[in-house]
């Protein structure tokens, strides 16, 4: 690309366009923000796409008329009776033009009908659409009156609905396409075609032979027509074609006088001939119209047919190993190709994983690298990667990167890229056929689904194992807490008892064991309040409770442990708290609590109405030397202690802090001072911890 594409030129052409670009959303958001608000645009745009090149010139037009005025836009392809004959080519054409309506951001649509204006008429009215874009016709009056004209159709059907007509582009050099290989439902054996309708011809000949005689010579044209109809059972064009023509001519040189030369006596007979000859050629066309008809009919059922053996063959297999063998026996039959498979990291994630590179499938039956990685050039890796981090097709076939070894498919699930599905060695028929295109776009995104079921399902098994163990860690704490309870309140009751003792020693001893107890009391409270919360099983009951009450309340309960330190408590004018009075007692004990415990001087209660009327907010702030910054991410999980904690305590109680704040659908957070809140509290110079949380107010509407 740095050598062939991004030159001077190119580069000026593309600032151009950028420019345009860039305009043109420009003009979009004015048109957007004049409308009222909540409202939506309600026009829309429908252009008819055929197998004409100009298509493509077409859509763009449609896309930068869409962009300008806020407008949707979809593209619909109309199939009629007369466009079934189509050949693969022109197909081909269809399904790009379909799919670059896809990338311009279109609704794709294929219906069919009798008459092709009328059916895109209906299309348009049922989709609200006020305009149909058309190509301009580029053919003569005389094709237009043989033939007949869409444009015209449409402006003579289309009543209150708008028919624009747009010149397309100059026609650009005829893309060049690989040679097609032999239709394979064309015998394998063409002579034996040929054989039968000699056949057929030679058996009309020797039943007229006797019969010339007896028999007006008008009554001897049914052996021939006949023979054109067991010709035509053959479903081929060509013989039909060739049986009619030998056989009008064998009718006049063997049963119109005079006998044996290819002159008329009687006039009369031209007008036969001339019969015989149509009726021969109409078979002929309708034999090549239903034989294209049961084709495709057969391509679509055999299409499905295979995406329902892929589906249901994923659908029962487990694990990504099993379901991607699944995968390779099924499509190795449906592409005809050999295909890999690249998945990504982890679900959410638009990086492939080199390890995770394996076959699906050879194309030729080949077995023996079952257990082998398929390799890829490193151009296809980063080909494929380009895929899976914009989740569009490239490769061969495409307009991106169509020099790579194979076709990239993102394996899509919903919004999410699951990996690559890259199909190499493709054979020429199929690289610009838009059937096995659409074939190979459905087994990947079957594919992808049966993988993302995969990681959900592994993801479920993954999560009820840690609920399992969560459960039972909970458990344990649980019983381990209870039990401990009752011997810690007697260790401290005896230890609060001996420090009543005369000897100063053993005194101070009784102190220390009951200052311990009472620490190792809090931490298995703490410990069971929290598996509690985190089981579900406590439900706040909420009761008004006034803000200065239960502030001072929590001071009153931490004052025996805070020595000397003073205490600022500010809630006038606050609005009462909607809470359960036990569970915001607890948690005003514990930030109390770490305030005594980490920080320094005075310690301030604030609690005030936030600027969202339905919100309280209660902030603790102190003195000390505050939270790094690297820890306030971490602070409130369980078993956490920062790295300027005092020994002795566990981690536990800023986790139940939050959990019960959030059982109360509130939060919580922490700030230095200097800084800002999550409540915005205000700042101030000096140093220390300032801890906010903010709940619900009661509404007592």
């Amino acid at each position: 690309a740095l050598d062939g594409f991004f030159t001077p030129e190119n580069l000026a052409g593309l600032r151009e366009l950028a420019l345009r670009y860039v305009a043109s959303r420009v003009q979009a958001r004015q048109a957007s923000n004049g409308l009222a608000p909540g409202r939506q645009p309600t026009e829309r745009i429908l252009v008819a796409v055929g197998p004409s090149p100009t298509s493509a010139w077409l859509l763009r037009s449609a896309k930068r008329m869409a962009d300008a005025t806020g407008a949707e836009w979809l593209a619909v392809h109309a199939e009629s009776p007369r466009t079934l004959h189509l050949d693969a080519d022109a197909r081909s054409r269809i399904g790009e033009h379909l799919r670059l309506a896809e990338q311009l951001g279109a609704q794709t649509l294929s219906v069919s009908g009798d008459d092709l204006a009328e059916v895109l008429v209906d299309t348009a009215r049922r989709h609200g659409a006020r305009r149909i874009l058309v190509g301009k016709p580029r053919r003569g009056r005389l094709w237009d009156l043989w033939r007949g004209s869409l444009v015209h159709d449409l402006i003579r059907v289309s009543g209150d609905i708008d028919v624009l007509a747009i010149t397309g582009e100059a026609m650009s050099a005829p893309v060049l396409r690989p040679p097609v290989e032999p239709e394979t439902r064309i015998s394998a054996h063409p002579w034996r075609i040929w054989a039968i309708t000699c056949a057929a011809l030679i058996g009309a000949v020797m039943l007229t032979l006797p019969l010339r005689t007896h028999l007006e010579p008008a009554n001897l044209t049914l052996p021939f027509l006949m023979a054109v109809v067991v010709v035509a059972l053959l479903g081929q064009r060509s013989p039909v074609v060739v049986a009619t023509v030998v056989g009008v001519l064998a009718f006049d040189v063997l049963c119109v006088p005079p006998y044996g030369s290819l002159a008329v006596s009687d006039t009369e007979y031209l007008l036969t001939f001339l019969g015989m000859l149509v009726v021969g050629l109409t078979i002929a066309h309708l034999v090549a119209r239903l034989r294209g008809q049961a084709d495709y009919a057969l391509r679509e059922a055999e299409g499905a047919s295979a995406l329902h053996r892929l589906g249901a063959g994923l659908a029962t297999t487990r694990g990504n190993e099993q379901m991607i063998a699944t995968a390779k026996a099924l499509t190795s039959d449906i592409l005809d190709c050999r295909t890999v498979i690249m998945l990504t990291d982890r679900p959410g994630s638009a990086s492939l994983s080199h390890e995770a590179i394996l076959r699906l499938g050879d194309g030729d039956g080949d077995s023996a690298g079952d257990e082998s990685v398929a390799e890829l050039p490193p151009s296809d890796v980063a080909v494929a990667q380009w895929v899976a981090s914009h989740g569009q097709p490239a490769g061969t076939g495409t307009d991106t990167l169509p020099s790579a070894h194979g076709l990239h498919l993102p394996l899509l699930a919903g919004e999410e890229t699951v990996g690559v599905l890259v199909c190499v060695a493709i054979a020429p028929r199929h690289i610009h056929d838009p059937g096995w295109r659409r074939l190979a776009e459905a087994a990947a995104r079957l594919i992808a689904l049966a993988l993302a079921c995969e990681r959900l399902h592994a993801q479920a098994g993954e999560e009820h194992l840690r609920a399992e163990r969560e459960h039972l860690r909970a458990t344990l704490l649980a019983g381990v807490s209870h039990d401990l309870r009752t011997p810690l309140t007697a260790i401290a009751g005896l230890a609060q008892q001996l420090t009543q003792d005369a000897d100063a020693e053993r005194r101070s001893i009784a102190t220390t064991i009951a200052e311990q107890a009472e620490r190792l009391a809090t931490t298995v409270r703490n410990l069971l309040e929290l598996t509690r919360l985190g089981g579900g099983s406590v439900r706040p009951r909420r009761v008004l409770i006034a803000a200065e009450d239960a502030l001072a309340t929590a001071v009153a309960a931490i004052r025996p442990r805070a020595g000397n330190r003073a205490f600022i408590i500010t809630a006038q004018d606050c609005p009462p708290i909607w809470a359960d009075e036990t569970l915001l007692h607890t948690a005003l004990i514990n930030l109390l609590d770490n305030a005594v415990t980490h920080g320094a001087g005075t310690i301030e209660l604030t609690a005030h109405a936030a600027a969202d009327p339905q919100q309280i907010v209660i902030t603790i702030a102190d003195h000390g030397p505050g939270i790094p910054d690297d820890e306030k991410a971490s602070i409130f999980d369980a078993w956490q202690r920062g790295r300027s904690a005092k020994p002795g305590g566990a981690g536990l109680g800023l986790a139940l802090v939050q959990a019960i704040i959030t059982a109360h659908g509130g939060q919580v957070a922490v700030s230095n001072r200097g800084g800002r809140s999550l409540a915005d509290s205000g700042s101030l110079t000096n140093s220390g911890a300032i801890f906010t949380c903010i709940l619900p107010r009661y509404d007592d509407t």
